[in-house]
């Protein structure tokens, strides 16, 4: 069973807080029939850009296999003004589930790297932008 705290291995769950009498109580637990102890653990990584910057991402491996040559899904967020996050991530659990390695990589223009990383992806959109994907 999960611990039920979030985590790149616990789909989480919801809590109500009741100020007046300081005290929480759970409202449900997400995917609470899940075997967490199945799950695979997400670690950051980073990886040079074309530009000689550093990328960061997220790397999740199948469990109980060795993490060498295995098949790789790389799943880019969704545009220049988002970026991945470490935690729980369904998509990244269910292929590394099936033997895939996930990788979760953001790219230059994700925000909160800093404003040379966010600048690097200006006017690269469909350039080094993808560049940097295939690179990974």
């Amino acid at each position: 069973m999960c611990s039920r705290h979030a985590g790149d291995t616990e789909p989480g769950s919801s809590y109500l807080y009741d100020r007046k009498n300081k005290k929480m109580t759970l409202q449900y637990v997400a995917r609470g029939k899940l075997p967490c102890e199945s799950l695979s653990s997400m670690r950051p990584i980073r990886y040079k850009s074309s530009d000689d910057l550093e990328i960061p991402a997220y790397l999740t491996l199948p469990e109980d296999l060795s993490g060498k040559s295995l098949p790789t899904i790389i799943v880019p967020h969704g545009g220049p003004w988002a970026r991945d996050f470490w935690g729980y991530n369904a998509l990244a659990q269910f292929f590394a589930n099936r033997g895939y390695a996930v990788l979760a990589a953001n790219f230059c223009g994700s925000p909160s790297y800093g404003m040379k990383f966010l600048n690097a992806g200006n006017g690269e959109w469909g350039k080094k932008m993808q560049d940097d994907l295939f690179g990974a």
